[in-house]
C-alpha cells in the first residue's frame, strides 16, 4: 500500500511539532527548575497537550505568584 501524500505531511507536520514542543518544554521546565517555581502541568507533559489554555495559565500563575 502506498502512504497517501495528506498522511505523509501530517506525519512529519506532528514529527516537527513534537521536535519544537519538547525544546520549548525543555525551555519553560528549565527555567521553573532554577527558580524553584512549582506548577503541576509544567511537568505533566500530557496536561500540556491536551489541556493547553490551562496548563499556560497555571504555569504563568505559578511564576507570578514566585515573584511576589
Amino acid at each position: 500500500m502506498k502512504i497517501p501524500k495528506y498522511i505523509e505531511h501530517a506525519l512529519i507536520q506532528r514529527r516537527k511539532s513534537a521536535i519544537r514542543f519538547t525544546k520549548l518544554d525543555s525551555i519553560i521546565s528549565n527555567y521553573c527548575d532554577k527558580h524553584k517555581i512549582e506548577a503541576e502541568s509544567i511537568y505533566c507533559h500530557s496536561e500540556s497537550l491536551l489541556n493547553p489554555y490551562e496548563a499556560e495559565q497555571e504555569v504563568k500563575e505559578a511564576i507570578l505568584a514566585k515573584e511576589c
